[in-house]
């Protein structure tokens, strides 16, 4: 399923990923969102543990928020 995971969009500011094969993208699906078995069982496919957020937020929240400021005054100025 992994290997089937592709650049489906590349721009300036963003990439979005995805699956091509619609067989793969209902396995992650169900791995992700509804659940797999009787039990629903979620397993949080390319998922962040919260420990890892808060890391990227300790190293790079300032970053992140100088960098969105930048953005939205240029936006305001267009």
């Amino acid at each position: 399923m992994l290997r089937n995971l592709k650049i489906i969009k590349a721009e300036n500011n963003q990439v979005i990923i995805g699956f091509t094969d619609p067989i793969q993208a209902q396995k992650a699906f169900w791995l992700n969102i509804s659940g797999v078995g009787r039990s629903r069982k979620l397993w949080k496919l390319l998922g962040l543990r919260k420990e890892q957020w808060e890391q990227l937020k300790k190293r790079y929240g300032l970053d992140i928020t100088a960098e969105m400021t930048k953005v939205l005054i240029d936006n305001i100025k267009k």
